[in-house]
């Protein structure tokens, strides 16, 4: 595991961080909040830069990022 800051896409229901994924870039980030906010109407929802908890994992010999955990936003 490995603590980075990373771009991240995250949900937000009830006041609770609900999902959390990794974006690459800021406009995929503003693109994929927008089609969901299209598709969620009672949630909320936030692109930003956060300290994470990173969990590394190989599928079919690549490697991805997962956020495991967030520490603390920037």
């Amino acid at each position: 595991m490995v603590i980075k800051t990373v771009l991240a896409l995250c949900l937000f229901s009830g006041g609770a961080l609900i999902e959390h994924t990794i974006q690459d870039s800021v406009s995929e980030c503003l693109k994929n909040k927008r089609i969901m906010e299209r598709n969620m109407r009672d949630a909320q929802i936030m692109c930003g830069e956060v300290e994470a908890e990173i969990d590394i994992k190989i599928i079919n010999g690549k490697e991805y990022e997962f956020i495991k955990s967030i520490r603390k936003k920037s």
